[in-house]
């Protein structure tokens, strides 16, 4: 398994982009709502909504480290929403896998947040992280929305990436 060294990176990233206070359910739009119902129908309590951003990934975004880390997660291939507008639904839930690897760890504060990606009326992937209390220094890369790990969803980290680089690096 590949070292997870960037979620501390990420996690101030997805604060930022998501802001940092929550908002009622009242305020989701139809993004949100699709969004909301997704992480429902997968069984996930959803305790708040912290807000929406956007995100684009032009094709030389692809190989930038961080990015890769995001789509690394993800079961979708980019291909299709290249440098188009993706909508991001950012929420805390509970009953979400990754309670049971954090649960022991005195840092989690007992949720997850996930942020799903919303293009054309359809979650089309996202990202999960423990919520962890400030200052605790956790760092390693995104959890797929469903909380599994780029080897879960790719298979070998190192082969994923080679393969994606000669596929998105210089193009």
């Amino acid at each position: 398994m590949k070292p997870r060294s960037s979620l501390l990176i990420l996690l101030f990233f997805v604060i930022y982009i998501a802001g940092c206070s929550n908002h009622s359910f009242n305020d989701l739009d139809d993004n949100g709502k699709i969004a909301k119902s997704h992480l429902e129908e997968k069984g996930y309590d959803v305790l708040s909504y912290q807000g929406k951003s956007t995100l684009s990934f032009s094709t030389s975004d692809l190989s930038v480290h961080h990015h890769m880390q995001l789509w690394s997660v993800q079961s979708i291939q980019p291909d299709h929403i290249i440098d188009k507008k993706i909508e991001v639904e950012t929420f805390y839930v509970k009953d979400h896998p990754l309670e049971n690897e954090y649960k022991s760890e005195n840092y989690f504060l007992g949720k997850v947040g996930v942020n799903v990606w919303v293009y054309d009326g359809k979650s089309i992937g996202g990202i999960s992280y423990p919520v962890i209390k400030k200052n605790t220094g956790l760092a390693g890369a995104p959890y797929s929305l469903d909380g599994r790990t780029t080897d879960e969803v790719q298979g070998d980290y190192d082969t994923w990436s080679r393969e994606w680089l000669e596929k998105y690096e210089y193009h």
